[in-house]
């Protein structure tokens, strides 16, 4: 599996942390407050 942004790492393991949240959904989470961040930033 490829290697992560360490910010994408850092949203994973902060997710996890709440309850009721495991690894799949914080990683789901994580990625896609990343690429709404990312395709925020191209529209202005």
């Amino acid at each position: 599996m490829a290697k992560l942004p360490r910010a994408v790492e850092n949203l994973i393991e902060a997710f996890q942390r709440l309850p009721g949240i495991g690894p799949k959904s914080a990683a789901r989470l994580s990625l896609f407050q990343h690429l709404r961040k990312r395709s925020l930033h191209l529209l202005f």
